[in-house]
């Protein structure tokens, strides 16, 4: 039986060695060992092991393909997110401007997407807590319930949380009117509502992204 660490020594002797057969000499790996010795320029060498040779084809080969199968995850991830995100269109959560926050990651990096959400969830829990402090004092100061609704409204129009920026535009426009403590905490309620399902939603899709 042949050795395994046949010498190779000139091109000639390559060649006939590629195409005779051999156990573990099959068509996939010939091309690339081939391409390799001229590459290399073996012929300034005297002699080539062949078992090296295989070492460095295995391992190409591992790599490549660990590379293929990141690459399929990746696609499959991203796919698993549009769906999540055309899901939350169809039940009228989220508008075209939160596909387009989602595409931003292109640019701002794939990180990008997956840190916003708990940026977004964690502002809108502080302000909305913050409104629930401001409803809850014996007088209350419209102009600072104004800003707390504005921001938090203005917060979920721009990330495309269209339900949700709806529900607060509706309680902004109750502290406008001068509504009574009971009306303000009634649209209130409303907003921590939508924000509850919306949340439940970005934390669903955080872990999607992490994957």
């Amino acid at each position: 039986m042949e050795k395994w660490t046949t010498q190779i020594e000139s091109t000639e002797q390559l060649c006939l060695y590629l195409v005779k057969p051999h156990p573990i000499n099959y068509l996939p790996l010939q091309l690339p060992i081939y391409t390799l010795f001229f590459l290399t320029k073996l012929d300034s060498l005297s002699s080539l092991d062949l078992s090296s040779l295989w070492v460095v084809l295995v391992f190409h080969f591992y790599f490549s393909a660990s590379s293929m199968a990141a690459s399929s995850s990746r696609e499959a991830m991203n796919k698993q997110l549009l769906d999540f995100i055309h899901s939350m269109e169809q039940e009228g959560l989220v508008d075209y401007r939160f596909a387009k926050v989602h595409m931003l990651k292109e640019s701002s990096g794939p990180f990008f997407f997956a840190s916003l959400l708990p940026t977004f969830c964690h502002d809108s829990t502080a302000t909305l807590r913050d409104l629930t402090v401001a409803l809850g004092q014996p007088l209350l100061n419209y102009h600072d319930l104004g800003e707390l609704c504005f921001k938090i409204k203005g917060g979920a129009a721009c990330l495309g949380v269209c339900r949700m920026a709806h529900a607060c535009g509706q309680l902004h426009q109750a502290v406008q009117n001068r509504a009574t403590k009971e009306s303000l905490i009634t649209a209130l309620n409303a907003a921590k509502q939508e924000f509850s399902i919306m949340q439940e939603k970005l934390e669903t899709l955080v872990q999607v992204s992490q994957f």
